[in-house]
Formats: C-alpha cells, sequence, structure tokens
C-alpha cells in the first residue's frame, strides 16, 4: 500500500504537467523537489513562494502532491515594455490594440491584433526558444470563455514570452525546444479560436509567478 501511494504521489504532477496544451515533456516534482526537464526557464510557485528555475536545473519546493505546486515558462524579469520585430513582413497597422476590444483587458490588455489573410507568413519578433505549439484547431467562434486557438509561444532571454494566436491550422514551421531567430517564420495567420475574422494577435507576457502573468506594452520596428 506504501509502494502504491508512492506511485500515485509521482504520477499526478506528471498528469498535471501533461494537461497543460502544446507544451513539450513536463517538469516533475517528485518528494518535494521540482526539476525542469522543459527546454526552457520556468517560474514554479508552491507554498506562497516563487521560483525561477532554468532548464535542467532542480529546486527543492517541499511540495510532491498534485495542485500543491504551479508553473508558467520564462523568467521572473523586472521587463515592462519592449521594442520587438514586427511580427508581419508587410507591417500592417493595427486592428485593435491594448485595450481596444473586449479580449485586451485585465492581465491581457497589452494585445495587439494586425490585419492578415490566412496564410500569411508570421515572424518571430525576437530569438528565443519554442515553447509551445498547438495547431490542431480548424475553426474560429465567438465564445470568449473558450480559447481552441491555434498559437506559437516563443521563451526570449529576459524572461518574457511572446504568443501568437489564431494561426491556421497545421501551419507551425517549428517545433517545441527548437530555437529560433528574430524574423525566422513560426507559422500561418489563420482564424481559429475566438475570433472574427483572419487576423493575428500577438502579446509578449512575462510571468510573476507560476499562476499569474501581465502582458506588456509594445513598440514595433
Amino acid at each position: 500500500m506504501k509502494i502504491f501511494y508512492r506511485v500515485i504521489l509521482i504520477l499526478l504532477p506528471i498528469i498535471s504537467a501533461f494537461g497543460q496544451e502544446g507544451y513539450p515533456k513536463p517538469g516533475v516534482s517528485i518528494s518535494g523537489v521540482f526539476k525542469n526537464s522543459f527546454c526552457f526557464p520556468v517560474v514554479v510557485s508552491a507554498n506562497k513562494k516563487t521560483w525561477s528555475i532554468d532548464s535542467s536545473k532542480s529546486q527543492d519546493i517541499e511540495a510532491s502532491k498534485w495542485g500543491e505546486w504551479y508553473w508558467l515558462p520564462g523568467k521572473i524579469s523586472q521587463v515592462s515594455k519592449k521594442t520587438v520585430l514586427h511580427p508581419l513582413k508587410s507591417k500592417p497597422a493595427l486592428n485593435f490594440g491594448p485595450g481596444g476590444n473586449s479580449a485586451h483587458q485585465g492581465r491581457n490588455k497589452y494585445g495587439y491584433d494586425f490585419p492578415a489573410e490566412e496564410g500569411t507568413p508570421v515572424l518571430a519578433v525576437e530569438d528565443g526558444i519554442v515553447s509551445k505549439v498547438v495547431q490542431n484547431y480548424t475553426k474560429a467562434h465567438n465564445d470568449p470563455k473558450k480559447d481552441l486557438s491555434n498559437k506559437v509561444e516563443v521563451v526570449h532571454e529576459d524572461g518574457t514570452v511572446s504568443s501568437y494566436v489564431h494561426l491556421r491550422p497545421n501551419s507551425a514551421k517549428v517545433a517545441p525546444c527548437e530555437k529560433v531567430k528574430e524574423g525566422q517564420v513560426l507559422a500561418e495567420s489563420g482564424n481559429t479560436g475566438y475570433s472574427s475574422g483572419p487576423h493575428l494577435h500577438l502579446d509578449v507576457y512575462r510571468p510573476l509567478d507560476g499562476v499569474n502573468y501581465t502582458t506588456i506594452p509594445l513598440t514595433f520596428r
């Protein structure tokens, strides 16, 4: 019985990490130690404490049960704004910017929606490591409580994460853990998830702890 219980404690954190769609193999908490087996840094919270843990590093978080620890990609940082490459080669003006619609509110305030025909190449705004790829959704919808969007996310050296959303199905040109360069094609724009028409949504966020994040203001060059 003791052996069975110990196995459950090991498996539950693994299951919880796999629940986050689009990420590669999870970090694992065993006997209170979080081993970051991701290929990118993560922020972990447990017992009202928060740690930035680099790839392949371990941290004693004194938590081994499912639901006792939480994580997000990136690093704790003080980055409050950034200037980045425009994600579309033609550099179109915004349809909606920060606070410009119901989806760009609260922690998601600094979102940027660009007009883009389906199939338009989407470019990495900065060097980084791909942390997430979702490309299996085929339709748009009008329910703000659902996501169901194709997306790519990239973790950058300063700990921020860029997110490219509403992508065309099965259009990703990169895979999780792949190192990408600024200007590299990540995928094609589309019209999936909570979307009223073809466009690209971009935001850059930084984790505040293992659960919460905030998007930051961007300027484009």
